[in-house]
């Protein structure tokens, strides 16, 4: 069978081009609407003499909040589209997974966090960049499993000649099958203050690097990492 690459390829690329225009007007009109909204009753409750103050400063506070709120998704939205390319060095993965156990502690002293490392030496990748994906997956991890009776979360870390797997769980109620395909799309959240990024840039910092990030288990929960030995 013969298939034009070429063609598939452009067709995927409007894809998803059609899906982040998608995204961006969908954020955008959610995160207007109710400025103008506000912004309308502020002029209104402005123009009536005299002006009552109060009113208007019960009007104003949700406004500052709101346009903050989308100030906030377009630098998120900044910080995706401007990710630089890894600089690779050697990173001591023993040294790597306990500055993040260190980090968790202290973030999330609610959870408990089971460190499995199987995998020595070094690793040639981004350190920085690598953290920050593997940090926002734990952060998702605890976040998941403290609705549970014993929060529990995993880090494991094993590796081959030509591989480096990292994996994440939790103990939380897992991911519904609904959302599954979408825990990836830039700015989709199930969480009243999520920005819906973590996960969209860890896949991205992943794919810099030539590996691979996956749900591999919804329920109960389980992300991979998985780098290859001639990363990026």
């Amino acid at each position: 069978a013969l298939i034009d690459v070429e063609r598939e390829e452009l067709a995927a690329e409007a894809r998803a081009s059609a899906d982040l225009i998608e995204v961006l007007g969908h954020e955008l009109l959610n995160g207007l609407a109710p400025i103008v909204s506000l912004a309308e009753s502020a002029e209104a409750a402005a123009a009536q003499q005299p002006v009552d103050t109060a009113l208007l400063a019960e009007i104003l506070g949700p406004l500052a909040r709101r346009a903050e709120g989308l100030q906030r998704f377009a630098t998120d939205y900044r910080m995706l589209a401007r990710l630089p390319e890894p600089i690779l060095a050697p990173v001591a993965l023993d040294q790597f997974a306990h500055d993040l156990a260190r980090l968790f502690a202290q973030r999330w002293p609610d959870a408990a966090l089971t460190l499995d490392v199987r995998a020595g030496g070094a690793w040639a990748m981004d350190g920085d960049q690598m953290h920050q994906a593997v940090w926002a997956l734990l952060n998702n991890a605890a976040e998941a499993a403290l609705d549970a009776e014993a929060p529990q979360v995993g880090l494991s870390l094993t590796r081959d000649a030509n591989r480096l797997t990292i994996a994440v769980t939790d103990n939380g109620a897992g991911v519904p099958p609904e959302s599954a395909p979408l825990i990836f799309r830039p700015f989709h959240t199930t969480k009243t203050d999520g920005s819906g990024i973590g996960l969209s840039l860890a896949r991205q910092i992943v794919r810099g690097h030539g590996g691979s990030l996956d749900l591999s288990g919804a329920n109960p929960t389980a992300f991979r990492i998985s780098l290859p030995a001639n990363a990026g």
